[in-house]
């Protein structure tokens, strides 16, 4: 009785949302008319999709649909300057699937390290605030929908009460445009048996109609009475196309106006 032995390598990827899925293998040869046993192979996907604002998480789509905004495949489109000027504070609420393992379900947010950068180039737009040495990543939020962010502080996961309900809150500042991608990614974790997880929030913001110029100054402290200070001024929409540069510009003049609230 002669018999061959076979091993058969096989590589799975997984690009949707987490959780539990099951593979069947079945083993038919041209040789003789065998067919083996049907063999389950279980497995745990550990991680986290952010869903399209709206997006009801216990019906997510399928990959082919613009539902899941996550991912390195994914880009999420608020659409206009205009339109996110139209949003009620410019914040939008990411439904969120998240899978941890079999004992704890819910996805550690808290773990994880998150910084912004622009999609291209080296100059970031500012289109979200986020400092990440003094900036919260997940607040526990078990009553309400109010998800307060902390000043200067772009974005948070909430936990609520049920993992079904958690959700990914993302405020961004008015007139900006341009393309830019938030980074997760987690130091060694326990649950993934030492091994460390990563995904992105990849976004783009149309520049068409092109928005106003706007500029943001730095706090400066005291003001010199004799002048000849220097203010660092961000500015945003100079160029149209919007375009990245670090070109000098010289400035006018400063007018300081009094308020009720100036203290002499």
């Amino acid at each position: 009785f002669n018999y061959t032995l076979i091993t058969i390598t096989t590589e799975f990827f997984f690009e949707y949302i987490p959780g539990y899925a099951s593979w069947s293998f079945l083993i038919d040869t041209k040789v003789s008319e065998y067919e083996s046993s049907a063999s389950i192979l279980p497995f745990n996907v550990f991680g986290l999709a952010l869903l399209q604002p709206g997006t009801n998480p216990s019906e997510p789509g399928s990959p082919s649909n613009n539902k899941l905004v996550s991912g390195i495949l994914k880009t999420w489109t608020p659409g206009s300057w205009e339109a996110v000027m139209a949003k009620p504070d410019q914040k939008f609420v990411f439904p969120i699937i998240g899978h941890s393992n079999q004992a704890i379900s819910r996805f550690p947010y808290e773990q994880l390290l998150a910084s912004v950068r622009p999609s291209r180039g080296d100059i970031y737009y500012d289109q979200t605030s986020w400092d990440p040495a003094r900036c919260t990543l997940a607040y526990v939020s078990y009553v309400g929908n109010a998800y307060e962010l902390d000043e200067g502080c772009g974005f948070a996961f909430f936990i609520k009460a049920n993992s079904a309900n958690d959700v990914f809150v993302m405020k961004l500042n008015p007139y900006r445009t341009q393309d830019w991608v938030i980074d997760f990614q987690t130091s060694l974790l326990s649950e993934l048996g030492g091994e460390s997880y990563a995904t992105v929030l990849q976004s783009s913001i149309s520049y068409d109609p092109l928005p106003p110029p706007v500029g943001e100054m730095l706090s400066v402290g005291l003001l010199n009475p004799y002048g000849r200070q220097l203010f660092p001024v961000s500015m945003f929409n100079i160029f149209n196309p919007p375009r990245p540069t670090r070109d000098p510009m010289v400035g006018g003049s400063l007018r300081v106006v009094a308020s009720a609230s100036t203290v002499p």
